[in-house]
C-alpha cells in the first residue's frame, strides 16, 4: 500500500514504523520544518544540556510499551530514571506523588528528536509538508488511488490508505472535507468532544547551582505545577529546571507579554523552591496547546469502515491520555493493517 501519515506524532511515526518495515510506502506529512511537539528538545547552557520541553519523562505503565523502550534502551536512546517526586500543597512538603504510585520512568539520552528519528527510519518524513484536508475519490475510475492528501503547498499526494495522527480538534479539521460521506461524519462526531491540556513552561539555567532534593516537583494551589529536575535526569554540573504552568493559567498566557509570563513563572517556583530561582543566566518560553486529552475513547485507534480505501485516527486519545497510550494506538493500527 501506499500509505500517507498526517502529523510526526509518537502514534503516527509508531505506525509508520511498523508498516514501513512491512514493505509498505509511507510518507509521514509534518507542518512544522523540524521535530516538534513532544519531540521538541532544546539545548540549554554552557553544557549544551538537552531538555525535553514537552515530555519531560516517559512511562512503562503497558506491557507493549515497556518492550519498546527497552528497544530503545538497548539503542542508548533511553535510560530509566529515579522517580524521586516530592509535592508541595498548602505550604508544605511531602516525599511522596501526588498523582501516582512509583512507576517506571525513562528518560531520552539524546533528546526525544533522537526517537523520533530512530522511529522515521522506514519512512519518507516530509517536514514543512502541512496537510490542509483529505479527498475521498472512492471510485473514480480516473486516479491510481482512493485518497488524496491536499497541502497548502497545492501539492497532491494519491494514496491507498491515510492516518490521521494529530490531536483530537486537529484531526476534526482535516476530515471534515473529506467529502459528505456519513460514515466520515461519524468519525468527527467521536473525537468532537475530546479536549485538551494546554501548558506554558519555562526553561531556565542556574550555572554553579545545584538541586538535589527532587527530580520531579509537584505543586498544588499555584500557577506552577510542575518542576523538573532538568540535570538530575542529564548529569549536567549546572543546574537546569523547567518550570510547568497549569493548564489554567495558559489562557491567561496567551495574551501575556512572553517576557511577562517567563517572570510570573520564574517568581511562582522561587517562592516554593528559593529566591535563587528568579534570577537565571539564561531563560526561554515554550508554550503547547495540546499537552494531554481530558478524556479518550474506548478504542485503541478509530478506523472508518465502509469505503474503498482505507482511513484511522491514531493519538493520545484512545484507551488513555498519555503519551505512551499514543504509541500504542499506532502500533496496534499498524498491526491490525497487516493481518
Amino acid at each position: 500500500m501506499v500509505i500517507g501519515v498526517i502529523g510526526a506524532s509518537l502514534a503516527g511515526l509508531a505506525a509508520a514504523r511498523i508498516l514501513g518495515q512491512q514493505g509498505h510506502q509511507v510518507t509521514v506529512f509534518e507542518k512544522s520544518d523540524s521535530w516538534s511537539g513532544r519531540f521538541t528538545t532544546l539545548e540549554v547552557g554552557a553544557e549544551k544540556t538537552l531538555v525535553d520541553v514537552n515530555a519531560p519523562y516517559l512511562v512503562a505503565n503497558h506491557e507493549a510499551v515497556g518492550t519498546f523502550f527497552k528497544d530503545l534502551e538497548a539503542k542508548g536512546l533511553v535510560k530509566p530514571i529515579e522517580s524521586k517526586v516530592k509535592s508541595y500543597v498548602n505550604g508544605e512538603f511531602a516525599n511522596a506523588s501526588m498523582k501516582s504510585d512509583a512507576e517506571d520512568l525513562y528518560a531520552s539520552t539524546k533528546g526525544m528528536k533522537s526517537i523520533a528519528q530512530f522511529l522515521g527510519r522506514y519512512t519518507d518524513v516530509k517536514f514543512g509538508g502541512e496537510a490542509i484536508g483529505i479527498t475521498y475519490i472512492g471510485n473514480d475510475r480516473g486516479k491510481k488511488a482512493p485518497w488524496m492528501i491536499n497541502l497548502a503547498s497545492f501539492e497532491v499526494f494519491e494514496l491507498d490508505a491515510v492516518v490521521v495522527a494529530l490531536p483530537a480538534p486537529q484531526a476534526r479539521q482535516i476530515i471534515e472535507n473529506a467529502q459528505d460521506e456519513s460514515i466520515i461524519r461519524k468519525a468527527m462526531a467521536a473525537i468532537h468532544e475530546i479536549g485538551y491540556v494546554s501548558r506554558a513552561s519555562v526553561v531556565a539555567t542556574y550555572p554553579g547551582k545545584s538541586l538535589s532534593d527532587f527530580n520531579f516537583l509537584e505543586i498544588a494551589g499555584l500557577d506552577v505545577e510542575l518542576v523538573v529536575n532538568e540535570s538530575a535526569k542529564s548529569g549536567a554540573k549546572d543546574l537546569v529546571l523547567t518550570i510547568h504552568s497549569t493548564d489554567e493559567f495558559y489562557s491567561r498566557a496567551e495574551t501575556m507579554k512572553d517576557n511577562l509570563v517567563i517572570d510570573h513563572l520564574l517568581k511562582q517556583a522561587a517562592d516554593v523552591i528559593g529566591d535563587f530561582v528568579y534570577n537565571p543566566e539564561h531563560s526561554v518560553l515554550s508554550k503547547r496547546k495540546y499537552v494531554k486529552p481530558y478524556t479518550s475513547l474506548p478504542m485503541d485507534f478509530y478506523e472508518v469502515k465502509g469505503l474503498q480505501g482505507k482511513l484511522a485516527l491514531v493519538g493520545d486519545y484512545f484507551n488513555g491520555t498519555s503519551i505512551e497510550t499514543s504509541i500504542v494506538s499506532g502500533e496496534k493500527l499498524a498491526k491490525s493493517w497487516l493481518v
